[in-house]
């Protein structure tokens, strides 16, 4: 045998081991497709080990998810009823276009009455004169109850501010006020009227109330508990109950039964805060000793003036019958009380609310827009008229009662300014 031939035949039989090594060391096909399926099964037997079944609710949590789902849907209706009343305040501030600039008179506008301020709303004029300093506007401002008034806006130029400045405002509209009574301007209200404070039954009446309220119309929220230890939250629902703020027995529908005007506030965790804001108010008729029918009242949920520190509701000279929050009178003249409620905000100001029965439910309404100083202001009723008067340092009011439009008109303004 050749040296070549040798050589070849060692080639061979190394070649020949190496791969007799190598096959012993390969899995079968069918062997690794078993070891591939095997694992992801013993995975998710773990998984479904780990994983504890959901606990079905317990009658109690199903009952207490019922009542807040029912006190959601009750406060959602509530909140409705606020839009309506906002729609009413939002209305007012078209009532008086402000200052106006050179180019706003060209085009013959200005901006409305607490417009925003990175976003004017404008009142457009349709008739515009000037004489010298002084310009007279006449526009179109629509009311709460959906009337439409004609006003004119006086403006005097002031040359150190390069802008018009409004002097007055005046009603061009005929207003119709309705019919005067002797008898109603000599007794301002129908029937006896005393307040909470007065009341002998006070403490019965209260848990009458309250008891009702809270049962009837129960406030739920939900409440998440922690536990810190585990970092575990629960979920579940607690019941916020109403308390009582102040009442007044009166006669406001004439139905014949008592009946009780009566402010509630939420049973706050922090007793410095809740008992501050009235959150509902409601008319309850009574008859002996039971609550017989009731009425939701909107209002504007302001402070709680008996709750303040300083600022105190002013004197009015023959308005009816004051109370903690506001007064009650037969301003209108059409033998039904009104409730002239007054509400207090940190930062927007006061406003007062006209409150009347009317057909099967209780009507609210502005006397005036929001932003007034309600606590320094000098208020006059002229039951001739039918009128509300206030002034302030900075102008003076006259709101006159609209038989036609159900509502109190602006009748003039006048700033006070030279």
């Amino acid at each position: 045998m050749t040296q070549n031939n040798k050589l070849k035949l060692i080639f061979i039989l190394i070649l020949t081991a190496f791969l007799f090594s190598c096959s012993k060391e390969v899995k079968k096909p069918d062997e690794e497709k078993s070891v591939a399926e095997s694992k992801p099964v013993e995975n998710k037997i773990e998984e479904q080990k780990s994983e504890p079944p959901t606990p079905e609710k317990t009658a109690e949590q199903l009952e207490a998810e019922e009542k807040y789902k029912k006190s959601k849907e009750y406060e959602e209706k509530l909140k409705q009823l606020g839009a309506e009343l906002d729609k009413k305040e939002d209305i007012l501030r078209y009532k008086c276009p402000v200052f106006m600039s050179i180019d706003n008179l060209a085009q013959k506008k200005a901006p409305a009455l607490y417009s925003h301020v990175d976003n004017f709303d404008f009142i457009h004029f349709y008739e515009v004169k000037k004489d010298g300093d002084f310009c007279y506007c006449k526009y179109k401002a629509p009311t709460q109850n959906g009337g439409i008034l004609d006003y004119q806006v006086t403006y005097k130029w002031y040359n150190l501010k390069q802008i018009y400045l409004p002097l007055s405002y005046d009603l061009l509209s005929e207003n119709n006020m309705g019919k005067i009574s002797e008898e109603f301007i000599e007794n301002q209200t129908h029937g006896s009227l005393y307040s909470m404070e007065n009341d002998e039954k006070k403490h019965e009446m209260i848990k009458l109330f309250e008891d009702y309220e809270n049962t009837q119309y129960p406030l739920f929220r939900k409440v998440v508990h922690t536990d810190w230890d585990t970092g575990v939250k629960t979920k579940g629902y607690k019941q916020y109950d109403m308390r009582i703020l102040d009442y007044v027995k009166g006669n406001f529908t004439n139905s014949g039964y008592d009946e009780y005007f009566v402010m509630f506030y939420e049973d706050d965790p922090d007793p410095e805060m809740g008992d501050q804001y009235i959150k509902r108010v409601r008319c309850f008729l009574v008859s002996e000793g039971k609550i017989i029918n009731d009425y939701y009242i909107s209002n504007s949920g302001g402070r709680f003036y008996p709750a303040l520190t300083h600022d105190k509701l002013p004197e009015v000279k023959d308005f009816g019958y004051k109370f903690s929050q506001g007064w009650i009178a037969d301003l209108n003249q059409n033998g039904i009380n009104e409730i002239y409620l007054a509400a207090l905000f940190n930062i927007e100001g006061g406003e007062v609310l006209m409150i009347e029965f009317s057909d099967k439910s209780f009507v609210t309404g502005y006397v005036y827009d929001a932003r007034y100083d309600i606590e320094n202001a000098i208020v006059f009723i002229d039951w001739y008229k039918k009128m509300i008067t206030a002034e302030s340092s900075e102008w003076i009011d006259d709101y006159q009662w609209s038989d036609t439009l159900k509502e109190f008109i602006l009748l003039k303004r006048k700033y006070r300014r030279d």
